[in-house]
């Protein structure tokens, strides 16, 4: 059910999103603000989002299921942005942390506790977020902007993204 409401919620973003940007080439600065604002609410909750799967350190079975909840949020919020400037990045990236913690989580009810692979695995996921942070300020922001919170509706220099969600298809 939860699952359902978060699909359809982020039906609804997409939507909105969509119908944003269709606005924003026809009808010039205006919607440029508004679209900048919806990318901007998008960058916040994604980056508080993922504060908040680095606050759990610890590998438990519920620190998996609070960080599952999280990127949960995380993917509704990259396609929002993906769509928005264009490039499809964060919604990869998300997807792969996801995949990450369902194994995760499968291999726990597996063997019934986790091993140290996963606990290895678990930390490099959680050093790659927390990498990945200053990466997002770096390549969605606009540098020096007022209050350092004015969205880049064109992004450039992502190398360093696309980099960081290869290594996390390696594993």
């Amino acid at each position: 059910m939860k699952k359902s409401y978060m699909i359809f919620m982020a039906l609804i973003l997409v939507i909105i999103t969509v119908l944003i940007i269709f606005s924003y080439k026809t009808e010039g600065e205006e919607a440029k603000v508004t679209l900048e604002s919806v990318v901007g609410n998008s960058l916040f909750k994604l980056l508080d989002n993922y504060d908040a799967i680095l606050s759990s350190k610890e590998l438990s079975i519920d620190s998996i299921r609070e960080i599952d909840k999280n990127l949960t949020s995380i993917e509704v919020s990259s396609g929002v942005i993906d769509l928005a400037v264009g490039q499809e990045l964060l919604s990869p990236i998300a997807n792969n942390l996801l995949k990450i913690m369902n194994d995760l989580e499968n291999r726990y009810y597996k063997n019934k506790q986790f091993t140290e692979q996963d606990k290895e695995k678990y930390q490099k996921a959680i050093t790659e977020i927390d990498t990945m942070i200053p990466l997002i300020y770096k390549v969605y922001y606009v540098p020096n902007s007022k209050e350092g919170a004015e969205p880049k509706l064109q992004i450039e220099n992502f190398d360093e993204l696309k980099t960081l969600n290869n290594r996390l298809i390696e594993d």
